[in-house]
């Protein structure tokens, strides 16, 4: 039987809760609600670029292969943080979380990460209008997330795996969506 359908369905399910509150945190709320600043954008920026540069990481040593690794989306982060006058290298705190100890857990965690680039894609358009003149050059990485290929390629890497425990990939999307939180609970102490 093929389970990556209920993967799919579980993992959405599994993820409902903390994907609206990580959704609803105020380093995202600010870039598709109210008034956006060159520095709070650069803050939202820092915080993104605080997950994703050491959790590619991660993902590069966990399995690597050109298949199994995100695209660096750091990098775009990097620069976008560079144009603001900010240099991402200075970004902490930084996730340092739980490593998938396994496929299933894998999967879990970039479920959350290559479901946020789709997010991207989607506040990308919206966002680049509200930006103040000064943050316009500071968009590579929403502007990749336009492109939108990395969900589907996500799911066909997924499509050719062996079978995935439906349990451990839940746990570990749903704690890394804790661990989000946890990260930008920081932000905003700052």
């Amino acid at each position: 039987m093929d389970t990556k359908p209920i993967l799919r369905e579980k993992l959405r399910d599994a993820t409902r809760a903390s994907h609206r509150r990580v959704d609803h945190h105020e380093v995202m709320a600010c870039l598709v609600r109210g008034p956006i600043t060159a520095e709070l954008y650069a803050r939202s920026l820092s915080a993104l670029y605080a997950l994703h540069a050491p959790l590619e990481d991660v993902f590069s040593a966990h399995l690597g292969g050109d298949d199994f690794v995100p695209a660096r989306r750091s990098l775009d982060l990097a620069h976008d943080l560079e144009v603001l006058g900010h240099d991402a290298a200075k970004v902490a705190p930084v996730w340092n979380g739980r490593r998938p100890d396994g496929l299933a857990a894998y999967v879990g965690m970039r479920y959350v990460i290559e479901g946020s680039a789709l997010g991207g894609a989607m506040i990308a358009p919206q966002l680049i209008r509200r930006l103040p003149p000064e943050a316009l050059d500071a968009c590579r990485f929403f502007t990749f997330q336009m492109e939108g290929q990395q969900w589907p390629r996500f799911w066909r890497l997924v499509d050719g795996l062996g079978p995935i425990d439906v349990h451990q990939a839940c746990d570990a999307a749903v704690g890394l969506f804790t661990e989000i939180e946890d990260l930008w609970a920081a932000f905003r102490q700052r």
